[in-house]
């Protein structure tokens, strides 16, 4: 039997996930759904000028769903290589319950060495201590980049349990802009792109609008929702960066011990 059948499958399903979701939002983008507002106003007499953003269309839901599917892949990939690693490295513990195995995300070592010890989990001691090391090498607490990848990824699971991930518009490289703005001035991209949102403001100079002075935000993304678990992150670098991780960190390390 090929136990890492399932979980290869899962991951080329992912990718396929992946250059689906990066197809219809280049698709989306390219229809200019984000766009400029300028306003004049005037502040103790002195002419001035106010960018803001104006939100044309909202990105489809169907990009949520998208991420969302190639996220429980990836997740559940996690879940089946160590159900399977359960299988082959059969636990002695009477109490251990080893169909019931799961990949562990906990955010402290206290909180990980109790759950070790529970049926669910206590099958793990009995894996290899190079399999043991890399779950425990890969729990959040660790701080290194691929354990908060996981953790990332586990929550952007759990939260995909009641409503796909909803991924919003934002900026990436900055502001381009030739009106020459006296002070006071303040002009910055952002992150998110909100509907009205305000990204820009200043005097104008004395001489008027400079002709064929324009705006320009550079370098539109769309990224996960500003109050979740993925904040700032712009969705398809995720996606592809939590690919990565889970092939390289997990199917292609554990791998050998399925051949033994």
């Amino acid at each position: 039997m090929d136990y890492l059948e399932n979980s290869t499958a899962k991951l080329n399903r992912a990718i396929k996930h992946l250059n689906e979701f990066i197809h219809e939002a280049d698709a989306f983008l390219a229809t200019s759904p984000f766009g400029i507002r300028v306003e004049n106003y005037e502040d103790n007499g002195a002419k001035c000028i106010r960018f803001s953003y104006n939100v044309h269309q909202d990105p489809p839901k169907a990009l949520g769903v998208i991420a969302g599917d190639c996220i429980h892949n990836l997740r559940s990939i996690l879940d089946n290589i160590i159900w399977s690693l359960g299988k082959i490295y059969l636990s002695t513990d009477q109490k251990a319950k080893p169909d019931r195995l799961y990949f562990p995300v906990l955010k402290t070592e206290e909180e990980y060495k109790r759950k070790i010890e529970t049926p669910e989990l206590i099958a793990i001691k009995q894996f290899p201590q190079s399999a043991q090391d890399l779950i425990e090498r890969l729990q959040p607490y660790n701080g290194t980049l691929p354990a908060h990848r996981i953790s990332v990824l586990h929550a952007l699971w759990n939260a995909d349990k009641h409503r796909s991930p909803n991924i919003v518009g934002g900026v990436g490289g900055g502001v381009s802009q030739s009106y020459n703005l006296q002070q006071p001035a303040s002009l910055s991209a952002g992150v998110y792109i909100q509907h009205g949102r305000e990204f820009g403001y200043g005097a104008l100079p004395e001489n008027g609008i400079p002709q064929g002075a324009k705006i320009e935000v550079l370098d539109m993304h769309l990224l996960f929702e500003e109050d979740g678990p993925a904040s700032r992150f712009v969705v398809s670098g995720l996606l592809s960066e939590l690919i990565e991780i889970v092939r390289d960190e997990v199917i292609y390390k554990l791998a050998p011990l399925f051949y033994r």
